[in-house]
């Protein structure tokens, strides 16, 4: 007779989880119909190809470094 109840329990336990998993996404679902998150899908299958590729490579700590090695290679020579 403990077994059945723990078994209802843990079952018990399980349907809130769930019932507090599907309110949660369903009230960010809700939030994000209502900012309007969804209105303008035509637009944003464009996005990836406005924002094109960038002609020279981003700066950063080891790209200065190599430009110095290369600076230096060049003096040597």
């Amino acid at each position: 007779m403990r077994a059945f109840v723990l078994h209802h329990q843990i079952l018990a336990l399980w349907l809130g989880v769930l019932l507090i998993n599907v309110s949660v996404i369903g009230a960010v679902l809700w939030w994000a119909v209502r900012k309007g998150q969804f209105s303008d899908q035509d637009h944003a299958r464009y996005l990836a190809l406005e924002a094109g590729i960038p002609k020279e490579p981003r700066k950063g700590k080891h790209d200065s470094a190599s430009k110095t090695d290369k600076k230096e290679d060049e003096c040597s020579s």
